[in-house]
């Protein structure tokens, strides 16, 4: 097939990922006008380099002609996604028609509950952020309020975060509050409405973490926890070694906390800091 395809051809110019003569010798040596092959991608994977050497037939590619192919396709997939075009698709086609609401992609606005040990934190990183925009702080101290204003004078604060769920525009409440209130202040914002972020841990049962991913279940709005070390650098690259067999089955795991940071009143060290443990071993 290739053979008679390629017949009376100088040229053969691939862009499809397609293998390009994949018999080698067989192949060129009955192309006598084959002169030069152009693979319009990063890769020469699919071409015989060595036949075609052999055979006085140049060999090209193009590294950078898919870039920004392939930018607008992930781009495109992030946006039918977040737009939920995939989930619509498939229920029009089971005969199913249900008014899903979808998300936009960057210029979230954003409410911080809690300034007050982790908050900040969580303020600096979204106010830097393109994708969103910090547009409340709320804090049942005065002074907390003071200093998030003191730092972030356009952003709106109260009192009492209700008033941060009542507000329409707000998508997405970040949660810094002590451990106890997460459980109450998550499902309040998930039944707003929000997508809710809240700091580790989650809550302080198995069963209020059971009902809070039930809520947002039936809410369809994502429930996040502040988990960060799976996406830092040395945790993938450990997990990568594991996934490619590199360094064999894992037996034992041993980690190290050397550093208490603040001591909390609602949780033990276990629940603080052991689970970077947990979630990292169970990544």
């Amino acid at each position: 097939e290739n053979i008679e395809f390629s017949k009376g051809y100088e040229k053969l110019y691939n862009e499809s990922g397609r293998e390009i003569l994949p018999q080698g010798d067989k192949v060129i040596e009955k192309l006598s006008d084959l002169k030069v092959i152009s693979r319009c991608g990063s890769g020469l994977g699919n071409v015989d380099c060595n036949a075609a050497e052999k055979n006085g037939i140049k060999v090209f590619n193009t590294p950078d002609a898919p870039v920004l192919a392939v930018a607008e396709f992930t781009v495109g997939l992030i946006i039918g996604l977040i737009r939920k075009v995939n989930q619509m698709d498939a229920d029009i086609r089971k005969g199913k028609w249900e008014k899903l609401m979808g998300n936009l992609l960057c210029g979230k606005k954003v409410g911080i509950i809690g300034f007050g040990y982790w908050g900040p934190n969580l303020a600096r990183n979204f106010a830097a952020s393109d994708l969103y925009d910090l547009v409340w702080i709320a804090d049942i101290s005065e002074k907390a309020r003071g200093q998030a204003k003191k730092f972030y004078p356009h952003v709106k604060t109260a009192a009492d975060y209700g008033e941060i769920l009542r507000d329409i525009e707000v998508e997405l409440v970040a949660i810094a509050t002590p451990t106890k209130t997460h459980h109450k202040i998550a499902k309040d914002g998930l039944l707003s409405g929000k997508h809710v972020f809240v700091e580790k841990p989650l809550v302080s049962s198995s069963l209020e973490a059971e009902d809070l991913v039930a809520t947002a279940k039936k809410a369809g709005k994502v429930l996040a926890v502040d988990h960060p070390f799976i996406y830092s650098s040395s945790v993938r690259r450990l997990k990568h070694a594991i996934d490619s067999g590199d360094i064999g089955d894992v037996f034992f795991i041993d980690s190290q906390r050397l550093n208490l940071g603040l001591v909390q009143s609602d949780v033990n060290v276990f629940w603080d800091l052991a689970v970077h443990d947990l979630y990292i071993t169970d990544y």
